[in-house]
Parts: C-alpha cells; structure tokens; sequence
C-alpha cells in the first residue's frame, strides 16, 4: 500500500499512547467495524436506502479519518454524498473499490501496529 494512503501524523499520535495494546486493540475494532459497515453499506444499496447509505457510510468515513485511514476515508465519503443526494448509481463499483482498499489498508495497519 503506498505511504500515502495512511496518513502517519494521525497513527503516529495513536501509536504514541503508550498505553500497552492500544494501537493494536484500535486496529482489530476498526477492522471489526468497517467490516459490518461495508455490509450494511451493501445492504443499504442493495435495498436503495439512500439515507442508510448516508448514515453507514458517514460511520465508516469518521472512523477511518480516525485511525488515518485516507483512501478508505475518501470512498467512504463519496458514498455518503451518494446517500445524502439519493444519487445511487454507482454507488456499487465504489463499494467494491472500498474492499479491495480497506482489505489492503487493514493490512498495512496491523503491519504498523506490530511493530
């Protein structure tokens, strides 16, 4: 993944708290979390709920920005405009890019954290 899609000023806060297992314990519940938002993303999609699409995606968008996660932070945020503007089409190929983005940053946040 390239550097540039994690922003390090934000996991280099995080990782600084030195409380024992933080950084790692905030990487499994984003990778929990993200999980069960993409599918009720997908369901909200799926069942052309514009404003579950909106509240999902919102979700997912603050925690990525949390945990510097910017790729994944930007799909989410295109797919929160799409609920809020009830503009869906499309809305599918940018989840389907979200997976494929959040599986690889997933990966290089738990790369981070053992470290």
């Amino acid at each position: 993944m390239p550097a540039s899609d994690l922003d390090m000023s934000i996991i280099g806060i995080l990782q600084g708290i030195k409380k024992e297992g933080f950084f790692s314990g905030l990487v499994a519940l984003f990778d929990k979390d993200s999980g069960r938002l993409l599918g009720e993303i997908g369901a909200a999609i799926d069942g052309a709920d514009a404003e579950g699409l909106e509240q999902h995606a919102h979700a997912l968008k603050s925690a990525s920005g949390s945990i510097g996660a910017k790729s994944v932070h930007e799909l989410a945020r295109q797919l929160e405009t799409a609920g809020r503007t009830a503009q869906l089409g499309g809305a599918s190929d940018v989840l389907e890019t979200l997976k494929g983005v959040l599986s690889t940053t997933v990966g290089a946040l738990r790369d981070l954290s053992a470290d």
